[in-house]
């Protein structure tokens, strides 16, 4: 799993190895922030993100 952000949203992607090549698939997208998230960390089993924006609000 893969997390990434942008000017107001999180998307986890869900990756795929085959042979030398990784690919990824977009699984969700999720709104929220008002403004530009500008950090995502992910919980080491994978359940939760927890995101930082600059609208001064985290989210989990």
């Amino acid at each position: 799993m893969l997390v990434s952000s942008s000017r107001d949203k999180i998307i986890l992607w869900q990756l795929d190895e085959s042979g030398s090549v990784l690919t990824g698939k977009p699984l969700k997208s999720l709104h929220g922030h008002g403004h530009f998230v500008s950090d995502v960390v992910m919980s080491f089993d994978g359940q939760y993100a927890l995101s930082g924006s600059w609208d001064k609000t985290l989210r989990l």
